[in-house]
């Protein structure tokens, strides 16, 4: 898989993924349309999801969210803060840490139950059923 960079007047960019739990398998168009729609909105409030926030414990656990880290601490592969909230976890990660955390966060959300949504290549990774 080839990922392109995008350049934002210079500086480095996020790559983008969205994981979620859906009750059946779903088509990119679809998932496109569900990340949309919460990329606008103000996450819900609420208790994560069981599935969600297992994932998210999973993933914080190894990969801490920038709040659990000190400030000059650089090693993150996070561009900002993860957003969890009811329905799933959004996360921007660092275009140099791309070729590591793409497969992992697909993996960890497979192994979860969770839909995994690539917006910048429109492509759905639904987890096996």
């Amino acid at each position: 898989m080839v990922w392109v960079l995008c350049t934002d007047e210079g500086r480095e960019v996020s790559f983008e993924l969205g994981v979620w739990r859906e009750d059946g398998p779903v088509t990119a168009e679809d998932a496109g349309d569900r990340y949309e729609q919460v990329a606008e909105q103000e996450p819900p409030g609420g208790e994560p999801d069981q599935q969600v926030a297992a994932f998210h414990q999973e993933l914080t656990s190894r990969f801490p969210d920038l709040d659990d880290l000190p400030d000059e601490d650089d090693s993150s592969p996070w561009m900002d803060y993860l957003d969890l909230s009811a329905d799933g976890v959004f996360m921007k990660i660092a275009f140099s840490r791309v070729e590591e955390m793409v497969p992992y966060v697909i993996e960890l959300a497979a192994e979860h139950g969770l839909v995994c949504y690539d917006p910048q290549e429109h492509v759905v990774h639904n987890p096996p059923r």
